[in-house]
């Protein structure tokens, strides 16, 4: 065997031990998904002609700007690619990049792949088994998927091509993470460049499809690779060649990628960590106060900024699709997916802001979830040279649950205050800005306590807490968007703690579920910070 793969077997079982619970978890959550939304359909669109009532109203540029063009809109499998595609798509994609990163550029990080390379492994047996796992975790939650299509009765071809198509757009972004792990020097930078790229995917994706003719976007979608995965049309025209492509984007990534590992140190970047200055400034460390915040914010500085610009260019897209989405939500009256929309809102303009608006707390949730989880990253890779200097443990603690919860409200108000500007704007009512301001400022106490609760994680069961924090993430996030749609009750929908939020227009607002949940995120943080005084550190 070539040299420079010397060892690619055993590190493949390897990294298949480390994390087989998680991409088991994964694909049977996508594959369950796929199940629940084919069922619950069956009841909403129980004939032919709820079916071809619903294609008539589904094409229209917000629901392509936001799931994608749709085809097939009057068949079982053309209405689950509306509803499901999208979303399940980005979360492979997703999963499999943190994947590639962390049995690559995190193992550089943690130092582990210098002592595997100092043993017989090659120069890039490490991240050609990375990426092998996750294509093999990929194809296997595609073909999850599209057997849990079929099972619930949809045509196979048409089942087997919408699954493949997912694994299509994650092998896409498994090549994007490889050439991203080489290019930066931190596993968070490399994770943060290859979702920028997803994100610029998406965008090229969405204005294709807000611009096309009829069922054919503007060729501009074949740039993008969800554009890909979209055009094989599963359950229309099934176009199995586009899956050639995201095979071929990948050989070409992981070429280049295996190309600059050759070029580089280990442990390095190709684009090295920008040096800093020869003195350090007062936020990391002159003042008491920048010996606890500073060197935490230096570190999330580049996420703080990417998120925020996100949350903003988000606000500014809800804001803008609402206006196009009013004739929809008339359309679709007190249906099933009219109420989801709406909330129950006596004013269903209204109730569709409160919605969009629910998607930027929701963001930011996701947002939450990251930077706290800094608290595991950091005692890992250098909690024990800062717990031996004179920052106690609770003001360490403290300064990685502060930052979150301060930048978490400053991104509610912006994403709200953007939203309502843009809308504002296409109404000419510039007072909507600072309504949706204030609305977005509500979902502070939830995220807080989504805060508080990942922190608890980390303080209690550190080595779990990543998992465990966006499982439950997850499940926040699926109950949100998708409750109504997957025929949960309303009132248990509104019960969960995005939807007991009040939003902009909900009759009889109730604001005892927020100051609730207020509490409890300072009791949880604050049991957060006594276990972290308390226990030893926790070295991966």
């Amino acid at each position: 065997m070539n040299t420079e793969l010397a060892g690619l077997g055993r590190m493949v079982v390897f990294d298949l031990r480390r994390s087989w619970v998680r991409m088991l978890v994964w694909a049977l959550v996508l594959a369950v998904l796929v199940v629940t939304v084919v069922e619950y359909q069956k009841t909403t669109f129980p004939t032919q002609a709820d079916r071809d009532a619903y294609a008539a109203i589904a094409n229209t540029p917000s629901v392509s700007a936001l799931t994608g063009l749709p085809y097939a809109a009057a068949t079982a499998g053309g209405i689950l690619n509306i509803k499901l595609w999208m979303s399940n798509a980005i979360a492979l994609a997703l999963v499999s990049v943190f994947l590639v990163t962390r049995h690559g550029r995190a193992e550089e990080e943690s130092g582990r792949a210098e002592l595997l390379r100092s043993a017989a492994i090659g120069r890039h047996a490490i991240s050609v088994a990375g990426w092998i796992v996750a294509a093999l975790f990929a194809l296997v939650a595609g073909l999850l998927c599209g057997g849990a299509a079929i099972a619930v009765g949809l045509p196979a071809g048409g089942s087997l091509l919408m699954g493949l198509s997912f694994t299509g757009v994650a092998v896409s972004f498994i090549g994007v993470a490889a050439v991203t792990g080489q290019l930066a020097s931190t596993g968070r930078a490399a994770n943060s460049w290859a979702a920028l790229v997803l994100a610029a995917a998406y965008l090229v994706r969405a204005l294709a499809d807000v611009n096309a003719e009829g069922e054919t976007p503007q060729w501009t979608t074949w740039l993008s690779p969800i554009g890909w995965g979209q055009q094989t049309r599963s359950f229309g025209e099934n176009q199995w060649w586009v899956l050639i492509l995201p095979v071929v984007f990948a050989g070409l990534c992981g070429t280049l990628a295996l190309a600059l590992e050759s070029r580089r140190d280990l442990g390095a970047g190709i684009i090295p960590a920008r040096p800093g200055p020869v003195h350090a400034s007062a936020l990391l460390g002159r003042t008491p106060l920048g010996a606890t915040f500073g060197l935490p914010l230096r570190l999330q500085r580049t996420s703080l900024i990417a998120w925020t610009l996100g949350v903003a260019f988000a606000g500014l897209f809800f804001g803008g699709i609402a206006k196009l989405m009013e004739d929809l939500v008339t359309r679709l009256g007190s249906s099933p997916i009219g109420d989801a929309i709406t909330g129950g809102s006596d004013t269903p303009v209204d109730g569709l802001l409160g919605f969009l608006l629910l998607f930027t707390g929701v963001l930011v949730a996701g947002f939450a979830v990251q930077s706290t989880l800094a608290l595991r990253s950091d005692e890992t890779a250098h909690g024990e040279v800062e717990w031996s200097t004179a920052v106690s443990r609770r003001g360490w603690a403290g300064a990685r649950v502060a930052i979150p919860a301060i930048a978490s409200a400053v991104m509610l108000v912006l994403g709200g205050l953007m939203q309502g500007a843009s809308y504002g704007a296409q109404t000419g009512d510039p007072a909507q800005a600072w309504r949706f301001a204030a609305a977005g400022l509500a979902y502070w106490p939830t995220v807080a306590l989504v805060i508080a609760v990942v922190a608890a994680l980390a303080a209690v069961v550190p080595r779990a807490a990543a998992a465990i924090s966006w499982a439950v993430y997850g499940v926040l996030v699926l109950l949100a968007a998708l409750g109504d749609v997957l025929g949960i009750p309303h009132d248990v929908v509104q019960a969960t703690p995005f939807w007991a939020v009040p939003q902009p227009g909900r009759p009889d607002p109730s604001w005892a579920p927020v100051w609730l949940m207020a509490a409890g995120a300072v009791v949880v943080a604050a049991l957060a910070l006594w276990r972290y005084r308390e226990r030893d550190l926790a070295s991966e």
